[in-house]
């Protein structure tokens, strides 16, 4: 195989309007999220190859930026390796690019891709493409196959399908093709609120005889993971340019559920048709995801938004106990039925951060805690008033940790946890620990000024049995 002169586009950074929901890194620290596609062209008067882009890109705010003269650096490091099917290395390329910001308070807005190339022309075959992506210690990976067609010129032809966040007419720069900038959506990932996906085909092979018919017709079909049509977008007519023709257009995804489809793409050409489908992803935003599951958590809790019984009423004083005053405990607890009833509509009208959105994101967030305090920290398996214990009060309160630090017991100490909350205060920690072996955590001390201190607490840990 013939050496490839893979040709790398220079980075750039391209601002989706739309929220981006793929991209953050949910894989632990040291990991960057790096999305990865390709899409195969003819190479026209070459029978044996094809032109081959392999697009890329990551979300800005995954990467760490270094000072310098004119403000912020990231430099990534890239390494890319293309294999057959048996897993034998055909050619490698690495290469270095760099993204610079003005000040570091720009990588607080979401959504700046930084979506990058590379092309060159590649026999018809079957391949492996691994690519790796290298920032200050932190590493991203992806692999995906690749099927480069052999456009074998015997009748009309589809290239690969290219997904698009953007398609617009343009003459220059690193994404133009035929007069047409495409910028790649490599994820191959549409937001539901953004209700249309794009893309970009080209079309080869068409009958250009006196015989022939001037136009060419192109139908486009949403189907699901069974092969079965969700949606069928009215046929496409196009006037012939000649033997080839570029197709760009859009596709409903409006009213689908979030999941996996495809998308089949059929060329007609008076009796022939070439068919070509990919795969694509509908998501929903993660805030309205988060939005769906916390209302589904409200369900457990029915008396958060209407007592109508002494049952409720002790239910809703146990729920707000962490979060409430001193002043509203005691006036709830003065207050008949009825009271209790208007004073926890109050209660949670006080607290809404938005009271123009329907839901109250406070009270939401809350409950999620409440739940997940209740179904964890419970002294025993399987019980639910894991709330009441310490662990329990400072997730409550202060929400989920920025790390967890777990020890367990060992002859010179008791098992103990050590929570991080980076947001807090510059920074505050507090530690837990288990006096009896049996799972219920208690409070030891903590930098926060507010909680409980204990400044021996290293020794009480260390040498538990004698200090307690």
């Amino acid at each position: 195989m013939t050496k490839i002169r893979w040709k790398v586009i220079n980075a750039t950074i391209f601002w989706l309007i739309l929220a981006i929901t793929g991209y953050s890194d949910s894989r632990g620290p040291g990991r960057l999220t790096l999305e990865a596609d390709y899409a195969a062209f003819r190479y026209q008067g070459d029978t044996t190859s094809a032109y081959v882009e392999i697009h890329y890109n990551l979300n800005r705010s995954q990467l760490k930026f270094q000072p310098d003269e004119n403000g912020y650096v990231a430099l990534i490091d890239f390494r890319l390796t293309l294999k057959d099917t048996n897993g034998t290395t055909l050619d490698t390329a690495s290469w270095t690019a760099g993204n610079r910001i003005d000040k570091l308070s720009s990588l607080a807005q979401s959504g700046f891709l930084i979506t990058d190339m590379l092309a060159d022309i590649i026999p018809f075959g079957h391949y492996l493409v691994e690519l790796e992506a290298s920032n200050d210690g932190n590493t991203g990976r992806t692999a995906f196959p690749m099927e480069i067609p052999a456009f074998a010129g015997a009748g009309p032809e589809l290239s690969t399908i290219e997904f698009a966040y953007e398609i617009k007419p343009d003459t220059a720069g690193r994404f133009v093709k035929n007069g047409i900038r495409v910028m790649p959506n490599p994820s191959h990932e549409f937001a539901l609120e953004s209700r249309l996906g794009q893309f970009y085909t080209e079309a080869y092979g068409l009958d250009t005889t006196s015989v022939a018919d001037s136009v060419f017709h192109v139908a486009i079909e949403v189907v699901d993971v069974n092969g079965s049509v969700v949606k069928k977008h009215p046929t496409l007519t196009y006037q012939k340019p000649g033997e080839s023709a570029v197709i760009s257009s859009q596709f409903s995804i409006d009213s689908l559920q979030a999941g996996i489809y495809g998308l089949r793409v059929t060329l007609v050409d008076g009796d022939s048709l070439s068919t070509r489908m990919s795969s694509f992803t509908v998501s929903i935003p993660r805030a309205v995801a988060r939005t769906t599951m916390l209302q589904g958590i409200m369900k457990e809790f029915p008396e958060a938004v209407n007592i109508t019984s002494e049952e409720d009423s002790k239910k809703f004083h146990d729920e707000i106990t962490f979060i409430a005053t001193s002043d509203e405990m005691r006036l709830f607890e003065s207050l008949p039925l009825e009271g209790r009833a208007s004073f926890q509509k109050d209660f949670w009208a006080r607290r809404d951060p938005d009271p123009s959105t329907p839901q109250n994101e406070f009270q939401l967030e809350h409950y999620k805690r409440f739940k997940y305090a209740s179904d964890n920290f419970s002294r025993f398996q399987g019980g639910s008033a894991g709330w009441r214990s310490d662990r329990g009060r400072v997730y409550i309160i202060y929400g989920e940790p920025t790390e967890v630090e777990r020890f367990t017991p060992s002859p010179e100490a008791r098992g103990w946890e050590r929570w991080w909350y980076s947001g807090l205060e510059g920074g505050v920690y507090f530690v837990f620990v288990d006096y009896e072996t049996g799972g219920d955590y208690t409070l030891l001390h903590s930098s926060k000024s507010d909680e409980i201190k204990d400044y021996d607490w290293e020794n009480k840990v260390k040498f538990l049995w004698d200090h307690r």
